[in-house]
């Protein structure tokens, strides 16, 4: 019988911190709304990972939260970049 603890002993350190991390983000939003500043690092978060559709999602949630957020600056900059090389998305 494999135990919790062996299957985590099997896993990478990145694939341990992103299964922590949607499990934390799962478990936070049920229990407590996240704020501004949560949504900005898990969209940074994405962003490191090349989920580059889920950084957006996680910055504008930060900006509607904050319009101040540093989400701002992160999604212009995302989305320039996304302009620059996949002109298709933006430009059918």
């Amino acid at each position: 019988m494999v135990t919790c603890r062996d299957a985590a002993s099997r896993m990478s350190g990145v694939d341990k911190a992103n299964r922590i991390t949607r499990h934390v983000a799962s478990l936070h939003s049920i229990m407590i709304p996240m704020t501004a500043e949560e949504y900005y690092i898990q969209g940074n978060q994405h962003r490191r990972n090349g989920d580059y559709q889920a950084a957006m999602n996680a910055y504008m949630e930060a900006i509607a939260l904050d319009p101040e957020s540093p989400a701002v600056e992160a999604l212009r900059m995302l989305q320039d970049i996304m302009n620059y090389y996949c002109k298709d998305v933006y430009n059918p």
